[in-house]
Order: structure tokens, then C-alpha cells, then sequence
């Protein structure tokens, strides 16, 4: 790289800001960006034109979709959102960002499975989780559309979720120190089967 120190520190943050975007389920704000990454030495203005930059010198060429961005058009397809009040659907909101974001610690479950396995065991954990709240709600009932809409086989989706849930409720006393996941997104897994 030939340019000057500064321009490179600026592409890099215009880097990180972009993969925060393309990579966090909350992505960084452009505030958060210039106070705590660039320490207010760069301006905002001049972190979005770098970006502006970078994303062009790639033709806008960003592949693939997050795990639960998947997860979450899945979800709408099943058409579960038709059926339950907005406090049942904010509870499949929470418990599906909490599985997906517990399941990216698992080396080995995201090592071994596509975005497309996980996100089917996270839907069908997320949706075994319900019935325990409404005894009407049958998570069997989704699988055939989670299969479908994924192209996963329904097998393929037991197994994984056996995975999912072990992983969820073996996930405190493997990673002890993620507070913040724990204290944002309670949810409980020792009644999940």
C-alpha cells in the first residue's frame, strides 16, 4: 500500500465499520465508529465516503446472507407470523438471536454445518422452545417448511438441533464469561427436549 498513513487507518475503519454491517446481528453505529474506533480523529463524513469507496472498488459485491438473517426469513415463510400476538413473536425474536448467536461460539457446529443446516436447527430449537410456552403451538408441524424452504433433509434437521440445544444448555459452563449474552437474551434450555 503507497498512501499515506491516515488514509490507510481510514480504509481500515471504513473496513471494520462495513464488515460490522455484513457480519454483527447489531452492527456498529456510524457514531459508535468515529467516538470509540477512530477516537474522533476522522469524521464521520469521511468514514462513510471511505466506505462509499471500498464498496465500489468491489462493484458492491458482498455474498451470502448472516445465520439469522436466514433464520429469520425462514421464519416469516412458515407463516407462524400469521397465527401469534406480537409478545409470542417478539419470544421467537429473542430465543432465535440468542441460538444464533450461542451457535457461532461452537467451533465444531459451524465448522461441520452450512448456514443453511444451522439455521434449520435453530428455527425447529426456537420452535421446540414454544411448545413448552403454548401447548397448541407443534413444532413438527414447521418441519416439513424448514426442510423445504432450506433444502435440508428432515434428519439432517433432528440431528442438528440435538446439537443446537446440547450446545445451549452446556453453553454457561463452556463460555462462563459471556455476560452480556446471557443478561441480553435470558432464555432457558434445562425443559427444552
Amino acid at each position: 500500500y503507497m498512501g499515506d498513513s491516515n488514509d490507510l487507518h481510514l480504509a481500515g475503519i471504513a473496513c471494520m465499520y462495513i464488515a460490522s454491517k455484513y457480519e454483527e446481528i447489531y452492527p456498529l453505529k456510524i457514531s459508535v465508529v468515529h467516538e470509540k474506533i477512530a477516537h474522533r480523529k476522522l469524521s464521520a463524513e469521511s468514514i462513510r465516503k471511505k466506505e462509499r469507496e471500498v464498496l465500489s472498488s468491489v462493484n458492491y459485491e458482498l455474498t451470502g446472507v448472516t445465520l439469522l438473517e436466514l433464520v429469520w426469513s425462514v421464519i416469516q415463510v412458515s407463516g407462524i407470523k400469521h397465527h401469534y400476538s406480537d409478545g409470542f413473536l417478539g419470544y421467537v425474536d429473542k430465543v432465535s438471536i440468542y441460538l444464533s448467536k450461542m451457535v457461532l461460539y461452537d467451533y465444531e457446529l459451524i465448522s461441520s454445518n452450512t448456514y443453511k443446516v444451522l439455521a434449520a436447527g435453530i428455527i425447529f430449537v426456537t420452535f421446540k422452545i414454544l411448545e413448552q410456552r403454548d401447548k397448541n403451538f407443534t413444532a413438527s408441524d414447521y418441519i416439513q417448511t424448514i426442510s423445504t424452504q432450506l433444502e435440508v433433509a428432515e434428519m439432517v434437521i433432528t440431528e442438528v438441533s440435538a446439537k443446537i440445544l446440547s450446545v445451549a444448555k452446556s453453553f454457561e459452563t463452556c463460555f462462563p464469561n459471556l455476560e452480556n449474552l446471557k443478561r441480553f437474551h435470558e432464555v432457558s434450555f434445562e425443559d427444552s427436549k
